[in-house]
């Protein structure tokens, strides 16, 4: 069905109408509306409709890694703040993972015949696979089924993995050059001399 004249001007006229948040908060609201694990947010601290942070914890995060690392001076405080940022990062990763297999695991369950004929085979302790088996058209369309189902998706596993793997490159590289820092500022303090009892 084509669309009239008079139906593509109201669409213009209530365009015009729509022109979406206004204020500053309004903005930052809505660009937060898509939010769905989080693994490419600008933001630290992630509040959004779907997944919602606490500053506290990373605070706690940040206040055991400054006893803990003890920095000295800008460098090393900056390096303990991108330390912290790693590993935060990475239990958003690590969530985002376990958020995908939940999924799919539920999925799995709401299909009960087949859940049910996967428990038919895995529930014989002494199945073991025979020709006929292997063959079977039932044992095939199983086996397709547990691929598709129980596997996470591979793009989003694939992102969170290759999320993973660059925030531990990046935490290692500052640990090391936190420690590089922390051994040339004991090399470089001066040493005390001791005073020989007489």
């Amino acid at each position: 069905m084509a669309t009239s004249k008079k139906q593509i001007a109201a669409n213009r006229r209530n365009a015009k109408k729509s022109t979406g948040p206004r204020t500053a908060r309004g903005k930052a609201v809505s660009s937060r509306n898509a939010v769905k694990h989080g693994l490419y947010c600008r933001d630290l601290i992630i509040d959004s409709p779907k997944l919602k942070e606490d500053p506290a914890e990373y605070q706690n995060l940040l206040e055991s890694l400054f006893d803990d690392l003890r920095p000295k001076g800008k460098i090393q405080k900056a390096l303990v703040h991108i330390i912290a940022e790693c590993l935060w990062r990475q239990e958003r990763a690590l969530n985002a993972e376990l958020m995908i297999i939940n999924r799919q695991l539920e999925q799995l369950n709401r299909h009960t015949s087949e859940n049910e004929l996967l428990k038919k085979y895995m529930s014989d302790p002494e199945f073991l696979l025979d020709p006929s088996q292997l063959a079977s058209r039932e044992f095939r369309d199983m086996m397709d089924y547990i691929k598709i189902e129980l596997i996470p998706y591979q793009s989003a596993y694939d992102g969170c993995m290759g999320m993973e793997m660059a925030l531990d490159n990046k935490l290692h590289r500052a640990l090391r050059l936190f420690m590089h820092l922390k051994e040339s500022r004991k090399s470089k303090a001066p040493k005390k001399k001791r005073l020989k009892a007489s």
